[in-house]
C-alpha cells in the first residue's frame, strides 16, 4: 500500500502536469536526460510547495524521492530549510541570514567567494570588512581607509580572494592586497564614476568601466592595454574567465569576448537589449547572460568556443539583476526584480525551482565551496547557507 506522502506526491505531480504546456508534459514518457531533468524539476517543486503549505513530513519524504544523481544546490537548500523545524514561516519562503551592516552609508558589499567575507563600499571612501563566520553580536568591522576619501561606486575581489579593487566617483580605481590591505596601484580611468570592474584570478589583469569605455589594464606593469567595450548610460557588465584567458563585456545587444593578454576581440555573441549581467561558468566553457530590460527578461547560456546558444529562457517577469553558478557548474542561478530566485539546469536550460525572496534582489554571488549564496536587497546583503 502506498504511503500518505507517496499519494500526496503523486497527486501534486499529476496536478503540476496538467498545468504544463504539451511540449513539457510529453517529457514524462521518455527516458532522455532532458526528460529526467524535467521530471526532477516537477518533483522538487512539488516538495517545496508541500513544505510551503506546512506539511513538513510529506515535503521531506517527497524531497528524498527525487532522482539522486540529478540533485544540485537547490536540493541542498530545500533539505536545509525542511530540517530547520520551527524556523520562520514556510508560507513566506525560506529563511535567510542578514549580516550586520556598518553605521556608515554604503553602496553595496562586495563578496569574497574564497574567504566568505564582505567588503562594504562606503560613501566616506572606506572599505568595511566583515567575516560571515563570526559569532552573532556587535560587528567588529575591519576598516580600510583610503586617503582619497571619495565615495566608492564599485568593488570586486579576485576569485581567489587575494586581490581587491575599488572604483570611486572620480574615475579612480585602487587595487589592494586583500590579505595585508596594502595599496598596490592606482588607475585613473577619467573623471566619471567607475560603475563596475573585474579582476582576474591571479590579480594581474583588471577591466574597468571608465569615461571612454571599458578598458583592460596590466596591473603588474601598471599600463593600459586596450579599450574592450563601450560605456552605456544605463550601465553594463564585465567578467573574466577563471583561467584568465578571456574577458567579456556587455551592455546593449552584444557580449564581446576579448583576449585578456592583449585585448584583441576573440568573438561577439548576440543576445538581447540591456545585456547587463555576464558570467563565465567555472570551467570556462559557457558564458551566461542576463538582460535587465523590461521587455526581454532573458537568461541565456552560450558556448564560448562556438558562440552557439545553449539555452535562452524568459520565465522571469522582470529584468534579471544577478547571476551565479554553482561550483560544479551544473546549476545557473538567477535573481530578478520580480523578487524570485530561479535555478536552471546546465546545459538543458530546464528551470528546476523558483524561490520567492519577498523583495527585489540583485548582485548574486556564491562562495567557492558552495556553502553560501548571497544577494542584495535595497537595505543590504543577505544570504542562504547550507552545511
Amino acid at each position: 500500500m502506498l504511503s500518505q506522502s507517496a499519494l500526496l506526491h503523486g497527486l501534486v505531480r499529476a496536478l503540476l502536469l496538467l498545468t504544463l504546456p504539451f511540449s513539457q508534459s510529453v517529457a514524462w514518457s521518455g527516458e532522455s536526460q532532458a526528460d529526467k531533468v524535467a521530471d526532477y524539476a516537477l518533483q522538487i517543486t512539488a516538495a517545496f510547495q508541500r513544505w510551503q503549505k506546512g506539511d513538513r513530513p510529506a515535503a521531506i519524504d517527497m524531497l528524498e524521492e527525487t532522482d539522486q544523481p540529478l540533485r544540485g544546490w537547490e536540493y541542498q537548500l530545500l533539505q536545509t530549510a525542511f530540517q530547520a523545524d520551527g524556523v520562520g514561516d514556510p508560507a513566506k519562503g525560506i529563511p535567510f541570514i542578514e549580516p550586520p551592516k556598518p553605521d556608515e552609508a554604503f553602496r553595496y558589499a562586495a563578496f569574497d567567494a574564497e574567504h566568505k567575507r564582505l567588503a562594504y563600499l562606503c560613501q566616506d571612501g572606506t572599505v568595511r570588512l566583515l567575516e560571515l563566520s563570526q559569532e552573532p553580536g556587535p560587528a567588529p568591522f575591519k576598516v580600510v581607509s583610503d586617503p582619497r576619501k571619495r565615495a566608492l561606486y564599485c568593488g570586486e575581489f579576485s576569485r581567489n580572494g587575494a586581490t581587491f579593487a575599488t572604483g570611486n566617483d572620480k574615475g579612480q580605481v585602487v587595487v589592494w592586497n586583500a590579505e595585508t590591505w596594502v595599496e598596490l596601484t592606482e588607475i585613473q580611468t577619467g573623471e566619471l564614476p567607475v560603475r563596475y570592474l573585474a579582476v582576474n584570478q591571479t590579480g594581474t589583469r583588471l577591466a574597468a568601466d571608465g569615461a571612454d569605455g571599458v578598458t583592460l589594464w596590466d596591473l603588474a606593469g601598471k599600463r593600459r592595454i586596450a579599450k574592450i567595450g563601450d560605456r552605456f548610460n544605463f550601465g553594463g557588465s564585465v567578467c573574466f574567465q577563471n583561467d584568465g584567458n578571456l574577458v567579456a563585456t556587455g551592455g546593449l545587444f552584444t557580449a564581446k569576448l576579448c583576449e585578456a593578454e592583449n585585448g584583441a576581440l576573440a568573438r561577439e555573441i548576440q543576445h538581447a537589449p540591456y545585456t547587463m549581467h555576464l558570467l563565465f561558468s567555472p570551467d570556462g566553457r559557457y558564458l551566461a547572460s542576463g538582460t535587465r530590460g523590461s521587455v526581454p527578461k532573458r537568461v541565456a547560456l552560450f558556448d564560448v568556443g562556438s558562440g552557439a546558444t545553449v539555452f535562452d529562457q524568459s520565465s522571469h517577469q522582470k529584468g534579471i539583476t544577478g547571476l551565479a553558478f554553482s561550483p560544479d557548474g551544473s546549476r545557473l542561478i538567477s535573481v530578478s526584480a520580480d523578487e524570485t530566485l530561479r535555478f536552471w539546469h546546465v546545459p538543458t536550460g530546464q528551470e528546476l525551482l523558483q524561490v520567492p525572496l519577498g523583495s527585489s534582489a540583485f548582485l548574486l554571488s556564491m562562495s567557492n565551496d558552495g556553502r553560501v549564496l548571497l544577494w542584495h536587497r535595497r537595505d543590504g546583503p543577505c544570504y542562504f547557507q547550507v552545511p
